[in-house]
Order: structure tokens, then sequence, then C-alpha cells
């Protein structure tokens, strides 16, 4: 750890930039610059020191060219105005963000769709159809002996996963007795994250065929009868001592990354998950850990449903709210040409560009972000858990961060350029 003259240290602070939301970061902050010095991963240290704050990033833009605030609200009011079918997307922000969003949207008929939905809806729609027994990091800390990464559970980041819950000693689990096992195309050596004790046995499939092996596992589990000799490459006397490795589990939990399946019916393989969770639960305790919260998804969700009773996806136009997880989505809409507005928000990640289209696209965004084609307004917003406090919601939804201020910035958050938005609105 460096800690450089006049810095002014910060202890245990959150993360809002990973679903894991690792509260343990060490912050040092000189003047405007931050920099993570301790407990920090790739993504966290990337976030947190990538703060701009020349001049020449805070620039307010219509069309590429620089306007005052007052001037870019009024056009960014004028479209959303004269829009038959907006459309509010990105939604990377803090609760007080999302709430502004959601007030915005009610009151210009919008749809509301996060850009990272793809893989919350895997997971959605399987619990929709059938439900799920899933659990809490500190549950997984503290209880689990057995552990299935089903998948490319960690190619979105997660990086500290293993750090955070499960090398540290539980409360009801001695750390020695932790096993993992690893289904899917795994290149991974995993053996390097675990605590002495702690053994891993990694077995091979496509990632697409998760799902079937999954199901395998579960009909061996229910004393079914398989008549292939191998599914997905997998012997079928490989997955009966699979299932006897789980049965055996005082407390278990399958963890998996819904947005890292890249292929079609992902939701299906999510479906499979939760059936062999059910099975197990049986003749011992198992859960389902999903990996995700990046970007903010799951603070927009929680907003967006105790909101209106629905998830994301959800319309406001005629005056209503309806939930369509098919129809309401940003790339159908885009695709089918029904939307004619576009506000992005992404104001945790400068990279979180919007979608490059032919529709007037109002941006409000991180310093730093650069476009392929100039939106038609750019309001550069402070960034929650570094220019301002707020909360934002763990990954696995039941923890809301309370985020810091760690600096200061001359920039608007994300909730009041909302909320003037919005005033402007209704004096047009």
């Amino acid at each position: 750890m460096s800690i450089e003259r006049n810095a002014l240290i910060h202890q245990n602070v959150p993360c809002p930039f990973c679903g894991l939301g690792c509260d343990d970061l060490v912050v040092q902050t000189i003047s405007k610059n931050v920099e993570v010095i301790e407990n920090g991963c790739p993504r966290s240290i990337l976030l947190f020191n990538s703060t701009d704050s020349s001049s020449s990033s805070e620039k307010n833009l219509i069309e590429g060219q620089e306007v005052d605030f007052d001037h870019a609200l009024k056009k960014a009011a004028e479209i959303l105005v004269n829009s038959k079918q907006p459309f509010i997307s990105g939604l990377a922000t803090d609760v007080a963000g999302m709430r502004s969003a959601m007030e915005l949207a009610n009151h210009i008929g919008a749809v509301v769709d996060h850009m990272s939905s793809k893989g919350l809806f895997n997971n959605l729609l399987a619990l929709q159809s059938d439900g799920y027994i899933n659990t809490t990091f500190t549950e997984v800390r503290n209880r689990a002996d057995v552990i299935v990464i089903a998948g490319p559970a960690f190619a979105n980041g997660f990086s500290r996963f293993f750090e955070r819950l499960i090398r540290p000693e539980g409360m009801f689990v001695d750390t020695k007795e932790r096993k993992l096992i690893v289904i899917g195309e795994a290149d991974t050596d995993f053996s390097k994250e675990l605590a002495p004790g702690q053994t891993v046995e990694t077995i091979h499939c496509k990632n697409e065929q998760l799902g079937e092996v999954l199901k395998g596992i579960t009909a061996l589990i229910n004393k079914g009868h398989l008549q292939s000799n191998d599914i997905g490459g997998i012997p079928v006397d490989k997955l009966r001592l699979l299932a006897e490795q789980m049965q055996a589990a005082k407390y278990g939990v399958v963890v998996w990354s819904a947005s890292d399946f890249k292929f079609s019916n992902a939701e299906l393989t999510v479906q499979s998950i939760n059936t062999l969770v059910k099975a197990l639960n049986k003749n011992t305790r198992f859960a389902g850990l999903p990996l995700g919260g990046n970007d903010g998804i799951m603070t927009a969700n929680q907003v967006c449903t105790w909101q209106t009773g629905f998830s994301l996806r959800t319309s406001f136009a005629n005056g209503k709210v309806d939930y369509d997880p098919y129809q309401y989505s940003l790339d159908t809409m885009l695709d089918k040409k029904q939307l004619d507005s576009l506000l992005w928000i992404s104001g945790f990640d400068s990279a979180q560009a919007p979608p490059v289209t032919d529709i007037p696209t109002i941006v409000l965004g991180r310093v730093g972000m650069a476009f392929p084609k100039q939106p038609a307004v750019y309001i550069p917003v402070a960034t929650p858990g570094i220019h301002h406090a707020g909360n934002s919601f763990r990954g696995d939804s039941n923890v809301s961060l309370r985020l810091r201020k760690l600096t200061e910035s001359s920039l608007p958050s994300v909730h009041k350029v909302l909320d003037q938005l919005l005033e402007n609105i209704r004096t047009l």
C-alpha cells in the first residue's frame, strides 16, 4: 500500500461497480484524484481511478457542440416532449437516480430497460416459470461445504468471489471441508484460488450442453434411468458420482452467471439449475446463487419492481403500466423501429456508451465517454460512490450498500439532472 503525502485515506469503502458489492476497499484521495490502494480488483481499480476532473471532460454537448447546462437540458426536454415512443435505458445509476428515471418514464410514457437485462431475464424467466431456491453471499461464506460452478461464472468479473466467499472461515463450516466442482468449459486453474485443504474438480462439457448435463444429474438423484452412456461427453458413471457428492453436502450451492450464457434459450439452462436444486433439497440442503449486478442492474430492477409491481422491460405508454419481457427489450424495439427517442443513463462506466442508432439520443454519462456517433445531447454526470453518496443493491439483491462521497465534483447527479429535466418538460 502506497500512501502519498497530503492524501486523505478512506477505509471500508463500498464498491458500486460489481455485483459482489465489496465494502472493504481502502481509497486515497488527493484533491479530486481518487485511487484504490488496498483490496481492489481490476474493475474497481479502473473505475475508481478513472476520475477525470479536467474542465474539457465536463462539457455539455448538443450534436457535439459545447453548450451550457440549461441549453442542453432544454434540448433534451424538447426531444422527449416531441417523441411518440421514448425509451429510457442504460439505467446505470443509484437508487435515487432510478427513482427519478421511473418518475420521468411515467410522465412521458416511456419504456424502461437496463443495458444488461438479457442476463437478468435468463434468470427471471426461469423464476417466473418454476420459481427457485436461492441464497445470499453471507450464507455461502458461512455455511457452504460444496460449491458447484455451472458454466463460465466469472467471465464478467467477480474476481474477488473466492477471496470474499470461499476462502474465509465460515461460522458453521470448516474452511478445509469446502469442495469446488466446476462444470462447463472452464479453462481456469481454480485450485490457485482456494484455501489450504479445499479441493476442486473440473468436469468439461460445452456450455450450451450444460442444461442437459444438469438434467441428467437430476434424473439420477430422482432414481431415474438414463438410456445413454454419456451426456454432453460426460460418462453416466461420472454423473452418478457427481450426484452422490452433491447429495452428501451439508449445505451445497450452485453458482452461475446467466449473462455469460451466450447461447439461445439460456433461460432453459437456468431452469435446469433450479430443477436440480429442488431435487437435491429432498435429501439435503442446497441453494442457487446467480451472479450479477454490474452497472447497477439489481438496483434498477429493485426500484422498478417496488414502484410498479413488475420487473424491468415495463412500459408506461397509454397511461398504464404494461410488462412484457419480450416486446419491451431495447434490442427488440430498436430492431422493429418502434421507438423514436432514447435516453441513455450510464453513471458508472464511461465505456458503456449507447447503441449507434439514427434516433435522437440523450446521454447522461460519466465523464470520458466516447461516442462512435455524437448523441443529440450529452450531459456529463457525477458518479455515485465517488462524487456523491447514494444507495446501490448488491448482486444477491438482499443488501443495499450505502455509497460514500469521496471527492468533490461540479457535476450534477443523475437524480438531479432527471428531476430538472422533468421540470423543463412540464413547462413545455
